[in-house]
């Protein structure tokens, strides 16, 4: 190999080094975005029969369907449900967050889960969702609070 050649060579990768192998464009200002969302007081939010099982975040960009998500699951006792929507659409709205949309029903026709979302919005931040998801006749439903960053709003 000429020296030029090798040099060229030795640069490139250099180069290739200096700016990161995985970098990718299309996530530049996510992580900023995520973490951000995750330092929000609002996560930290739960009625005492609740128990959480952990945080998790994806970045809109590591996502296939684009959005992201930054938020905890947990389980709630199924008796417990209609108390846990209440207690949400109490702390949010006192937090400064507008109730947009308020839906409950069947996740499919054929399904005996029934599932609840409360969508919340503000004039700062990405929407913030609670979802509860469970089947009426078991003795435990799940329950997700989460932002969804890349989310068109409150549909």
């Amino acid at each position: 190999m000429r020296p030029h050649a090798l040099w060229l060579v030795v640069c490139l990768l250099a180069t290739l080094v200096a700016c990161g192998l995985d970098h990718r464009p299309e996530c530049d200002g996510h992580q900023a975005v995520v973490d951000d969302l995750r330092a929000d007081q609002v996560l930290t939010k739960a009625p005492s029969s609740v128990t959480r099982k952990g945080y998790y975040d994806q970045r809109p960009c590591d996502d296939e369907d684009a959005v992201g998500t930054v938020g905890w699951g947990g389980a709630l006792p199924t008796a417990d449900r209609p108390v846990v929507l209440d207690f949400y659409r109490t702390e949010f709205v006192a937090s400064g967050w507008r109730l947009e949309t308020d839906t409950e029903g069947p996740t499919t026709s054929i399904s005996s889960l029934v599932t609840s979302e409360l969508c919340f919005a503000n004039d700062t931040t990405t929407p913030l969702r609670v979802t509860v998801e469970g089947n009426p006749r078991e003795p435990t439903a799940q329950i997700w609070v989460e932002f969804r960053p890349g989310s068109a709003g409150c549909r």
